[in-house]
Formats: C-alpha cells, sequence, structure tokens
C-alpha cells in the first residue's frame, strides 16, 4: 500500500484527515498471510473511506450523516461524478471497469468477511493470501488514483493555525491571557469567520507595508 501511503504523506499539511485510513492499510498488511479476509474487508472499507473523503470535500451541499451512509458502489460512483464535474482528467471507461472490480471486492467481503459479518464454520468459501496481496495491489492503485487527481483540484479550504504562526503571535501580543491560555488558537477555534477576517486584514496590512 506504499503508493497510497506516499501521496496521503505529500499532502499531510493540507488535509490531515487522510492520515486516518493509515489504520486500515496497517491492519490489511498484517493479515493478509493468516487471515486474508480480513485484509480483503480492510481493503473494501479503505476503498469506502477515501471515496467518502473526496465526495465531503468536493461536494459540501452534503451533510456528513448523507454520505456516511453510502455503501461501496454509490460512494466511489458517487466520487467519480464529482471529480468528473471538476474537468478532472479521469480515464471514463477504466474508471467504469474499476467500478466493477469494486462491486466484486464488496461481494467477496458481504461472502468471506471475518468481521463485519458472522459465518457458520468452517466457511464455504475463504480467500487466500495470495488473492489477498492481489487485491491490496488493486486496492492501492485505485486508491492513489483517485487521491492523486482529488489532491489536483484547487479547493477553497481554510487554512490550519499553524500555517499562520506571525498572525496568530501578534492576536496573542495584543491579547494576553492568562495560565498560558492563547487568545488566537481559542478565536480560531470558536469564532473561525472572525479569525479569518482579522487574518485577511492582517495579511493586506502587511502587504501593504512591504510594498
Amino acid at each position: 500500500m506504499e503508493k497510497t501511503r506516499s501521496i496521503i504523506a505529500q499532502h499531510r499539511k493540507r488535509y490531515p484527515e487522510f492520515d486516518d485510513h493509515e489504520f486500515l492499510i496497517k491492519k490489511a498488511i498484517a493479515n493478509f498471510q493468516e487471515f486474508p479476509d480480513i485484509s480483503v474487508e480492510c481493503c473494501k472499507s479503505l476503498i469506502e473511506g477515501v471515496c467518502k473523503d473526496i465526495i465531503k470535500h468536493v461536494d459540501p451541499s452534503l451533510e456528513h450523516a448523507v454520505i456516511e451512509n453510502f455503501k461501496l458502489k454509490r460512494a466511489s460512483t458517487k466520487a467519480l461524478d464529482r471529480l468528473f464535474e471538476y474537468g478532472c482528467d479521469v480515464e471514463g471507461d477504466f474508471v467504469e471497469k474499476l467500478v466493477s472490480t469494486i462491486e466484486t471486492i464488496g461481494r467477496i467481503r458481504n461472502t468471506r468477511g471475518d468481521v463485519s459479518h458472522g459465518h457458520i464454520r468452517p466457511k464455504l468459501e475463504a480467500s487466500t493470501s495470495h488473492f489477498a496481496q492481489t487485491v491490496m495491489d488493486f486496492t492501492d492503485t485505485l486508491t492513489s488514483y483517485l487521491l492523486e487527481i482529488f489532491y489536483s483540484i484547487e479547493l477553497e479550504k481554510d487554512p490550519a493555525y499553524e500555517d499562520n504562526s506571525d498572525f496568530n503571535s501578534f492576536l496573542d501580543e495584543l491579547n494576553p491571557m492568562e495560565d498560558k491560555l492563547s487568545f488566537s488558537l481559542a478565536l480560531y477555534h470558536q469564532y473561525k469567520e472572525d479569525y479569518m477576517i482579522q487574518l485577511e486584514e492582517y495579511l493586506y496590512d502587511n502587504k501593504e507595508e512591504t510594498e
């Protein structure tokens, strides 16, 4: 899963929440030999999770609860549709075939999964470690491909608090607080709109002074 790990790491500063997928990657790798069906489950969940994260960022009109309820096929199809709408360079025919493969992984997970679905023992069907490795390789290729496309989009996104250390120090000097509390940090988390307005004014004033 190194391609997916690598691209997430490259964009960690702007999208730190994607780091949460590391849990599924580690679990897939740790189980593919002894418990291959757990690895397949993790791959299914990783694809689904990445697609839902993409939808969350490119379609802010959808509420979190709505996106969370999307099943695998719905999540992957909608994510791809939204990327198309952004004019991204997505290979349509290739992606349609990918969705079919994604559906197959979902069905395999439903019939063989060891965690999300209870089964009579011994199971009638079980995956081999070789098959699990193949699914992991496919998943790595797919998720890194989708993330590469997603990261190429310029989305409007509020800057992280840590990105504006000079401004934060400026605010804290103007508004000292007791017990080592930070005015700028409190403003950022509790009144984000006010923080952004003052940041914009600060940057504008500094730009004028520089010029």
